[in-house]
């Protein structure tokens, strides 16, 4: 072998001695961190989440968009014996939620990290406004309960808060002595905040009425401001039972036609000024038959100038 040859060959063995001490080859085991070593995922569980837009955050830096209850686990991954804290980044809405992280700090310990706990609960909010003009005692509720008495003017709040997003209705479960209450701006859906703007006026009740003529058959019912029913069978004068405070709005309507007849409302509408109402006017007119010279049976409505067969 000559010199030249000699000289290749030792430079092929040392070659291979080089690459072989550097670890040539596949390399075994999970890779991550800076350093090479195994890495570990950090998660959890969430629960209550009722909302939208619940962010959680790793050290800072890494976060996580969470859209429902159940496991979670961060993109990110760490090595062994480094160490995370979970925080809530974003608060979640609609609705408005608070989300608390328990067990959210530690360091990784040769394995993943599932214990970390998010626990949501919706925000609650209260129900109230102001009376004014009442003279006795009233009672009020909301969502037909939460029973709350007053009995002076001024700011008035339900005991009961209710979670975010619900909705409520203030009514009057009871009058004061010689006056009625109005409930105004009392129904709605918590949106986020208290409620503060429902007003409730009291004031001296008077009757809502009037007269009826032309009615010559039975079976005239007529409403006011949608409810408190009144059958009427003959002409004269009509009250309705249920009284209707100062300053209040009143509105008589004919809830059911008398058979063969079409009663209209006259001077049905209004606002009641210190006294009763006694101007409504109810004129009933019948519905008359006829026949046409083609010798057809006609129905003429007298009320519309309509006919039909």
């Amino acid at each position: 072998m000559s010199r030249f040859q000699q000289l290749m060959a030792g430079a092929i063995v040392a070659l291979v001695a080089i690459m072989t001490g550097c670890g040539g080859g596949a390399a075994g085991g999970a890779s991550g961190g800076s350093g090479g070593g195994t890495t570990y995922s950090i998660g959890g569980t969430v629960s209550g989440l009722a909302g939208y837009g619940l962010r959680l955050s790793n050290n800072g830096g890494d976060t996580f968009a969470v859209s429902g209850n159940g496991s979670f686990t961060f993109p990110g991954e760490l090595e062994d014996g480094e160490s995370y804290e979970v925080t809530v980044e974003q608060q979640p809405y609609g609705p408005t939620q608070t989300c608390t992280v328990t067990d959210g700090v530690g360091t990784v310990n040769g394995a993943d990290v599932t214990g970390v706990t998010v626990s949501c609960v919706t925000a609650s909010y209260t129900v109230g406004g102001t009376v004014s003009g009442l003279n006795g005692s009233v009672t009020l509720q909301n969502n037909g309960g939460d029973d709350l008495t007053l009995n002076a003017d001024g700011d008035f709040t339900f005991d009961t808060a209710l979670a975010d997003g619900s909705t409520y209705a203030v009514t009057v479960a009871s009058q004061p002595a010689g006056q009625v209450c109005a409930v105004t701006a009392g129904s709605s859906t918590l949106s986020g905040a208290n409620v503060t703007n429902v007003t409730v006026v009291c004031s001296t009740p008077f009757t809502v009425g009037g007269s009826v003529t032309g009615l010559t058959t039975t079976g005239l019912v007529l409403q006011n401001n949608g409810g408190d029913d009144l059958t009427i069978d003959a002409d004269g004068a009509f009250t309705f039972t249920t009284e209707v405070g100062d300053g209040q709005a009143f509105e008589v309507t004919v809830l059911t036609q008398p058979s063969g007849q079409h009663c209209n409302v006259i001077d049905g509408s209004g606002t009641v000024a210190a006294a009763d109402v006694t101007s409504v006017s109810i004129e009933c007119i019948s519905r008359l038959y006829k026949v046409v010279d083609t010798g057809q049976s006609l129905c003429y409505d007298s009320a519309s100038g309509a006919t039909a067969s």
